[in-house]
C-alpha cells in the first residue's frame, strides 16, 4: 500500500486532480449516479439556465469504463506529467 501511495504522491497536484477528478465522473456516469446529459457542454443551458457547472464538468468527462477510458486516462497522465 506504501509503494501506491509513493507513486501517487509523485505525480504532480494538477494531473493528480485532473485524473481523479475524470475518475470519479466517469465513475458515477458508469453506475448512473449523474445522467451524462447533465455533463456535456450546452451553452443554451449555460446561459440561459444558469447551468455553470457544464463549464467544468466537460473537461473531466472520458466517457464510461471501457478499455477507450484507459486510453483516455493515460494520454491525460502523459500529456501534463
Amino acid at each position: 500500500m506504501e509503494g501506491l501511495k509513493e507513486a501517487i504522491a509523485k505525480i504532480p497536484p494538477v494531473t493528480r486532480y485532473y485524473l481523479g477528478g475524470t475518475l470519479l465522473m466517469s465513475f458515477c456516469m458508469t453506475y448512473s449516479i449523474i445522467s451524462p446529459y447533465v455533463l456535456f457542454l450546452d451553452f443554451p443551458s449555460v446561459f440561459y439556465q444558469g447551468q455553470i457547472w457544464r463549464l467544468v464538468t466537460t473537461f473531466f468527462f472520458a466517457g464510461g469504463f471501457s478499455m477507450n477510458f484507459l486510453f483516455a486516462m493515460m494520454m491525460i497522465y502523459y500529456t501534463f506529467n
